[in-house]
């Protein structure tokens, strides 16, 4: 049986590294979306996946500033 942490353990822990969301992940987040609760954005499908995101940032980053 494995040991459970204090708290004191687990806050000082680094996190996971971060993964880009794919399509396949999408497509895998709204077919499992039935069984959590969670936000209806992503139920429905509507994140962004790391390259629609690049390039919505690359559009405002090269808009001249006001």
């Amino acid at each position: 049986m494995s040991k459970l942490l204090t708290w004191r353990d687990v806050i000082d822990r680094p996190w996971p590294p971060m993964v880009d969301v794919t399509e396949a992940t999408r497509q895998m987040t709204m077919k499992n979306a039935t069984r959590f609760r969670g936000s209806v954005r992503l139920a429905c499908g509507r994140i962004w996946t790391a390259d629609e995101y690049e390039k919505r940032r690359q559009r405002i980053l090269s808009k001249p500033l006001p």
